[in-house]
């Protein structure tokens, strides 16, 4: 290694290790705006030589170190994933050593080194820590375009960015650098994309030629993802098959558990492990298309499928084994037991949703998905399980355009939901209705910077990737990352803006209960499925009607009705419960505040477009929707009082509701200026659009329900 001057930079890191160089590419490219920087292979070291930084990623690695050093000196065990940053001596100088039990660990240890230099930090002054991952598991649930589960405009229109190999390059940089480690990727049938089973070619829709593009793609796609320290499963559906082997065999490509698709499954599955090395497993579940099967008919299809199929494979896979639709987990436990008991089956995780279709509402838990009536089954986890652990699902159909980043929420979840739950090994997030691929929602615009909808959504992804690594991350962290993006001086207003703005779709979620997808669109202010209330079937829109006739999520919140008839008993309120006033005045708190640090920001830097002021305006929007849920439900209290009782508190409410539209007006005017219509997956509204404007005559519509109704003993002369 060449001696290095005042103004050079030494790395020594193992070259050939992929998740290293990552890493190591990061920093050279922030210490080379600094200084000349020299990268040498670990193994080249000799005596002589005093590297800047050194980083090691396995056993190996130390050896390798110690000889060079005393070797008391260098940390000697680490968590999987885990990494200390300390000094050594090597040479006649003081190194910066990053150590880690593997090269994963290595990666994050260089990333840290990067946020730190990035916030200002001089590299003599880099702080000595040491991290530990705190979930295990942490990955993003990416619904594919083709095979979709959902179809339709805004699934299609994704379909060739989806195939690019560079997108899937910046969302995986984007993964590694939030510290998610594993991509699930799901679709309906994914096995002829990926093979044509030797017995069955009749079954692909693809000529040899497209065939090998699917497959080329899909090992670049896997081997990318390994390289960043990211894991991969396919996840399907099941009963399917393809159209073609339907025909050719006289069998129905949904809902058939025909003994000759249960031979095709099985050798899907075990040629697409055999084919694909680098990806890590499958997922796979009894649902949605076996609903003409009892419970323990359909674990034993996917015994005689999934399991014999993974048997059959040469080679160790995970499994993810989704609890949805079940039924009865005492079935579904037998069959992880015998996916466990494989000898290639390294570890089984069971993903539950939490929450249903909603996550993003509660932090306690109040649905998930085994059963159609959402009841929670602790089966699941009692007696704790001694062969998988539970993951929970955390969905998002609850905010397609705005930005969302509430980083107290995540703590709370994490602490509330795995922190006590030694059953519990990870999360995976993400939607169902939502591809983060093409961007659709926004204009073409002066506030556009960015290319992909996850790069809009970077709060997103940045704050639940970290604090799931590591729930302790402090907000200045978060902080630094708007800073870094927008300037200085900036970070903690721009956080505390979401933070606050962030919370109207958790509360609306929290208090108005959804199930699964399209039953619950806060964003929106939509319930285009009501399934837990009043459907007065005029549109998504929640009307005032709905919102007062409906279940709540959260067991501590009182509906409007239920608070009602405690106030009018005379009975008390306990401390624990949460009323609607109660909600109404949080909602007022956070959505002044929110508005109150954008118009300071916009003060500030009047001149300052692109994407900052873009994030402006959706703190704005979530402030004036804060506000609107705020007036309607005190207008919902004031009218549902005058309902049931006669007291004279319409006209409160009517003015409630026009405060109400007067903000959903701004709401109106913010977005209209740079989002356009974006295309709204539901099967039960095909072909529709969401754009808040087209909802000011519902909320016109709910000050004229105010007006004209009576009290509910009223009788008509």
């Amino acid at each position: 290694m060449p001696t290095t001057t005042s103004h050079e930079l030494s790395i020594a890191y193992r070259t050939n290790s992929p998740q290293l160089r990552f890493g190591v590419n990061d920093l050279v490219d922030i210490l080379e705006r600094r200084a000349t920087v020299i990268q040498t292979n670990l193994g080249d070291l000799s005596g002589n030589d005093s590297p800047s930084i050194v980083f090691l990623g396995n056993s190996a690695d130390r050896d390798q170190l110690a000889e060079l050093t005393d070797e008391t000196l260098i940390p000697s065990s680490h968590d999987p994933e885990g990494y200390t940053i300390s000094r050594v001596r090597v040479g006649d100088e003081s190194t910066l050593l990053v150590s880690a039990a593997d090269d994963t660990g290595g990666m994050y240890g260089a990333l840290d080194l990067c946020e730190q230099l990035r916030a200002g930090t001089k590299i003599e002054e880099i702080q000595e820590k040491t991290a530990t991952p705190s979930v295990e598991f942490r990955a993003l649930k990416f619904n594919l375009p083709w095979s979709p589960y959902r179809d339709g405009e805004q699934t299609e229109i994704h379909f060739e960015t989806c195939r690019d190999l560079e997108f899937w390059r910046a969302f995986l940089d984007m993964m590694a650098r939030n510290r998610f480690n594993a991509l699930t990727l799901w679709n309906l049938h994914p096995f002829p994309y990926m093979i044509k089973p030797h017995a069955y070619p009749e079954a692909s829709p693809f000529t040899d030629e497209e065939l090998e593009r699917w497959q080329n793609f899909w090992h670049e796609l896997f081997r990318m993802a390994a390289n960043r320290g990211v894991e991969t499963y396919i996840v399907n559906w099941n009963i399917h098959t393809t159209p073609e082997f339907a025909e050719a065999h006289g069998v129905h490509q949904y809902n058939d558990p025909a003994d000759k698709i249960k031979e095709y499954t099985r050798a899907c599955v075990t040629e697409v492990l055999n084919e694909y090395p680098k990806l890590t497993g499958l997922g796979t579940s009894v649902a949605s298309w076996t609903e003409n099967m009892t419970p323990e008919a359909k674990h034993t299809w996917l015994q005689e499928t999934f399991v014999e199929g993974i048997k059959r494979a040469d080679r160790e896979i995970k499994l993810l084994h989704r609890s949805i639709k079940s039924q009865a987990l005492d079935e579904m436990r037998r069959v992880i037991e015998a996916e466990a008991a494989l000898d290639n089956v390294s570890e089984v995780l069971v993903p539950s949703k939490f929450n249903w279709s909603h996550g993003h509402s509660t932090t306690k838990l109040a649905l998930t998905h085994d059963h159609k009536s959402g009841d929670v089954d602790n089966l699941l986890w009692n007696p704790p399980p001694d062969d998988y652990s539970v993951v929970w699902t955390v969905r998002n159909e609850d905010f397609f355009v705005l930005r969302w980043g509430d980083p107290d929420f995540i703590r709370d979840h994490i602490q509330a939901n795995h922190a006590s739950k030694s059953y519990v090994g990870g999360y995976i997030i993400g939607s169902e209705g939502y591809i983060p691929a093409k961007d659709l929602s926004h204009r073409v615009h002066e506030h556009q910077t960015w290319q992909y909808a996850f790069e809009k959504q970077w709060l997103f992804y940045l704050l639940w990737g970290r604090l799931l690594y590591d729930p302790s991350t402090p907000d200045e962290v978060f902080e630094q990352a708007f800073e870094t993006r927008y300037g200085p001086g900036l970070g903690e207003r721009m956080l505390d803006g979401f933070r606050l703005g962030s919370q109207m779709p958790e509360e609306l979620a929290a208090f108005h209960a959804g199930t699964w997808d399209y039953t619950l669109y806060p964003e929106g202010f939509l319930a285009p499925i009501e399934n837990m209330g009043l459907d007065d079937g005029v549109s998504p829109f929640i009307s005032i009607n709905e919102l007062i006739d409906h279940q709540t999520l959260d067991p501590d919140y009182l509906s409007i009705p239920t608070y009602l008839e405690r106030v009018l008993d005379g009975q008390a309120i306990e401390d624990h419960l949460v009323t609607p006033l109660d909600v109404a005045d949080r909602m007022t708190d956070t959505g002044e505040s929110a508005l109150a640090l954008a118009d300071s920001l916009k003060q500030e830097r009047p001149d300052d477009v692109g994407a900052f002021e873009c994030e402006l305006c959706d703190i704005r929007t979530w402030g004036h929707l804060s506000l609107y849920f705020a007036e309607k439900l005190r207008a919902g209290v004031e009218f549902e009082t005058y309902r049931m009782t006669g007291m004279n508190r319409w006209k409160t409410a009517v003015v409630h509701l026009e405060t109400a539209a007067d903000h959903w007006d701004e709401i109106c005017a913010i977005t209209s200026d740079h989002y356009q219509p974006l295309p709204y997956a539901t099967d039960h509204w095909p072909g529709q659009t969401f754009a808040w404007d087209h909802y000011r005559d519902q909320v016109q519509r709910d000050i004229q329900i105010a007006r004209n109704t009576r009290p509910y003993d009223y009788e008509i002369p």
